[in-house]
Parts: C-alpha cells; structure tokens; sequence
C-alpha cells in the first residue's frame, strides 16, 4: 500500500511559508512567465478605509508589533506531512467539512484519520519530530535527513547520512531551517503597505479581507482573513485571483505556551487547482517552551570520528578542510580564519611524506653535477667549432 511521504527540502514548501505572509504581500504565478502580484504599484498610495476597518486596524497593530518582539527564545518539536494528495477530487466545502469532522485540538489522533480520510489510505508514514531551539540570531534546527546550526561566525548544515559539515557564511545557506512561522506569522500593519477593504467583528475573532485591483499584470487578487481578536493571532487565510482560489490555511488548537506567547498547534495548507483540493501539508506543533535561557552548549556542534568538513564560504565550492580523523568537540576550531583557496590535502596526506635519507640526496647531488659538466663541456665543444670555421 502507498504511504504518505515528508519531503522536507520540497520547493513548494517554500510557497507555503511565503504564502503564509499578510495579504498585501501575496505573489503567485498565473501563467508561465506572468508573474502575479499583490504588491501595490511604485508610489505612495493612501487608499480611503471605513471607520470600522480603522477601529479594528488600530486595535490589531500592536499585537501584531509585539508579536515579532515578545519571543526572546524559543525550543519546540513539531512534525509535518508534505504534499498529501487527496484520494478523490474535493471542492472548498468539502474539506472544511473535513476539517470540522476531525478535531485535531480535542485529540491529537484525530489528525492521521483526517490524513487516512484525505488520502483513503492507511498513514503508515510518520515524518520525523524535528527539534528547533532558538535564542537570539542563535539557531540549532534538527529536521530529520539534515541539522542546520547557526551561530555568530558561521552557518552550518550537518548531513549525517553522507556524514558531512558544510560551512557556510552567517544566514548563507543554500537552503534554510523551518521556523515557527509555519503556525504563527504577524500580519502587516497599514505603515507597511496592508489596507484591509473590509473589518468585520464576529464575537471573539475579526473578519479581514483585502482586494488588490486588478493591473495590465495581473487580475483581481482578493486575501481574505480570519484574526483572533484576544491575542491578534492569524486563524486562517485565504487567496484567489480573480475567482480562482489558490491557497488556503486553517489554524487550530490556539494555545498559550510557557512566556506568554499563543500560538495554534495545527496549520493545515491547503493548495487548489481549478478549485479542487490539490495537496494539503499537515504541520503538528507537540511541544513548546519560550524565553526560557538556553545554555550555549546547546548550540556547540561536534564533528563525529571520520566525519568531513567542507568549505562554501565566499566562493568556496566546497573543498574539504583538512582534519583529523578523531571526533573533535567544537567543529569551530577546525575552521581557518580565511578561506582555502587551494585544492585541500588531506592531514594523512601531509603525515606520509617523509624526510629525504642521505644516500638519496648523495645521488641528486652527483646527478646535478654531472649535468652542469656536461652543459659545460657542450658550450666549449660548440665555441671551438665555430672558431674553425
């Protein structure tokens, strides 16, 4: 029987977390090589809102602003399933009735029957629980095939299964971590480009919607969202253009963690073609602690026994640093402070030469002398010859 399968460095993923931005910031392609956008034109535009789009900005803003301050520190664990496929061909109502019938918030089983309904198979895949401290611009992220490290000085990828440290620039890595922006991320506020068209109060939650006119680029692009009005945390998004629906996230499970800090513990993406349910990635956030001290031990990356060490700094393509076959605590001290820009050699390499024994420097010695006579004697051979003639 097939199974779900993670595919953890999926591009799309990329999407996902883009997609996971304010409305005023929502790009999609409509057409190969039509580039669709949300952004406003080049130029300072002041769109005339209604007093209760007003009220609900000015009460949405600063929760929004606190919330890219409020976490100092951060450790969690969370999987995620990638590009589950639908079995069948579901519309929008359809899976949100799904999503109704299944509460993951009440129990965390309910999520893989919601994963075997989608997919009308049994879930035999269980993605890796992946471990993310933060502190700071301090970063260990433990994802499963691969780690990345991030540190003051350098940037790390740790691949144990071809048993390999790539060493990057600071923030220079070809790909990069996951973070809790797949559960949580602030809206923008109207100083940053976002005015919302319409601001509905329903009870505990706030009704947002946006629509970009449309430009000679791109059509209509409508974003809709649904805010919680206590904490101003996103409970789910919607984008279309035009009439097409594109991407969808439903947020469940709003929990307030250790620090103060609130955030769901279910994000279902949904993607659509032609108005169907395409895929769907299912992140599960199962534990979570915030501004809590993290000793920096737990950011010190070691390098294993017979492991490599490889350079991308600059314009490194990857050449190996030369180190010793031991494990070595602090991979840091391996590292030279500039980079290597000749191919590496090997410290075995290095160990096998040996010094030159005496008779062998007797022979290139005499070999030399015998060639400087013989160079000699040639120049005066020839001089003589020309003085005949």
């Amino acid at each position: 029987m097939a199974t779900i399968r993670a595919r953890v460095f999926n591009s799309v993923w990329s999407l996902f977390i883009g997609l996971a931005l304010s409305g005023s910031d929502f790009t999609v392609a409509a057409e190969p090589g039509n580039e669709v956008s949300a952004n406003p034109p080049a130029g300072p535009v002041t769109p005339s809102v209604s007093p209760e789009v007003t009220a609900v900005m000015e009460h949405l803003e600063p929760l929004w602003e606190n919330m890219r301050s409020e976490i100092i520190s951060s450790e969690a664990r969370f999987q995620v399933y990638y590009q589950v496929k639908p079995q069948s061909s579901l519309s929008q109502s359809q899976i949100h009735e799904k999503l109704e019938r299944y509460q993951f918030a009440d129990d965390p089983e309910q999520a893989v029957l919601f994963l075997r309904d989608i997919t009308g198979q049994d879930v035999t895949f269980v993605p890796p629980v992946q471990h993310m401290q933060e502190q700071g611009e301090w970063l260990r992220h433990d994802a499963g095939p691969v780690s990345y490290v991030n540190v003051t000085d350098f940037s790390f990828i740790v691949e144990p299964g071809n048993k390999q440290i790539h060493v990057y620039d600071p923030g220079r890595t070809p790909t990069t971590a996951e973070s809790l922006s797949i559960f949580r991320t602030p809206m923008k506020s109207r100083a940053a480009g976002h005015f919302p068209t319409k601001a509905e109060r329903d009870g505990q939650v706030v009704h947002l919607e946006t629509v970009t006119p449309p430009s000679h680029r791109r059509g209509t692009v409508t974003s809709k969202s649904t805010v919680d009005w206590a904490t101003g945390v996103p409970l789910s998004r919607l984008h279309s253009l035009d009439t097409r629906l594109l991407q969808e996230t439903v947020y469940s499970g709003l929990t307030t963690f250790s620090g103060g800090v609130s955030l769901p513990r279910y994000s279902t993406t949904i993607r659509y073609e032609q108005d169907r349910v395409s895929s769907i990635d299912l992140a599960i956030l199962k534990e979570a602690t915030f501004n809590e001290p993290i000793p920096e031990q737990a950011f010190l990356l070691s390098k294993p026994a017979n492991w490599k060490v490889l350079d991308y700094r600059g314009d490194s393509p990857g050449r190996e640093i030369p180190t010793q076959a031991e494990a070595e605590v602090d991979v840091r001290t391996l590292i030279p402070e500039t980079i290597n820009l000749l191919p590496s050699v090997s410290a075995t390499q290095f160990q096998q030469i040996t010094p030159m024994s005496f008779p062998m420097r007797a022979v290139l010695v005499l070999n030399g002398a015998a060639l400087i006579a013989l160079g000699i004697w040639i120049w005066k051979h020839a001089s003589l010859g020309r003085q005949k003639h």
